[in-house]
């Protein structure tokens, strides 16, 4: 993973989860517009 100011002080297992939920949401294909979460 590439390291990011944002993640400075954040626990390695939340980074990985929100740079993944990220790299997903970018792809029109696996997203539903209009709502939903990560959580």
């Amino acid at each position: 993973m590439k390291s990011h100011n944002f993640f400075q002080g954040v626990n390695e297992d939340v980074a990985l989860c929100v740079y993944g939920t990220r790299l997903i949401g970018r792809n029109a294909d696996l997203v539903l517009h209009g709502g939903g979460n990560t959580s």
